[in-house]
């Protein structure tokens, strides 16, 4: 049977060549209308184990608690503002309830302003922790 399909093709090689061409047609013209019956949304099962397992997770590891803070009203180019936000920054990410503490993004459209987000562990303790005690705001001005 090997032997008289390799006969066929050493004999006709365009007409091979041109049904493979067919049928990768066929194929691409039948299998393009499957991309728009896809749905990423699969759905759940309440009860089964996937299900489960997804809580689970969920209750083993809770997102971290997110502040965004946004500093605005200088330049965000101004050199004294950047200084205070670069203590500001190293004060924070020595607190111990701060995770982590992005860099302070300057606004793209402005130019006016800075955007600082800083990820709390999770947990009561440690966001009593990362907040600010009264005696710490004592000294600091608004300047707009």
């Amino acid at each position: 049977m090997l032997a008289a399909v390799t006969a066929l093709c050493v004999r006709r090689p365009v007409v091979i060549v041109v049904l493979w061409l067919a049928l990768v047609g066929v194929g691409f013209s039948t299998g393009l209308g499957v991309f728009d019956r896809l749905v990423s949304d699969v759905g759940t099962v309440p009860g089964s184990q996937s299900k489960r397992a997804e809580s689970l997770m969920r209750d083993a590891s809770p997102e971290p608690p997110l502040v965004t803070a946004v500093i605005q009203g200088r330049p965000a180019t101004d050199a004294a503002l950047r200084s205070a936000v670069d203590a500001a920054v190293a004060d924070l990410r020595r607190l111990p309830g701060a995770a982590e503490v992005s860099e302070p993004l300057p606004s793209p459209t402005t130019g006016r302003a800075l955007l600082l987000r800083v990820s709390l562990y999770p947990g009561d303790g440690a966001q009593r922790a990362a907040r600010p005690r009264p005696s710490d705001c004592a000294g600091s001005t608004r300047r707009t």
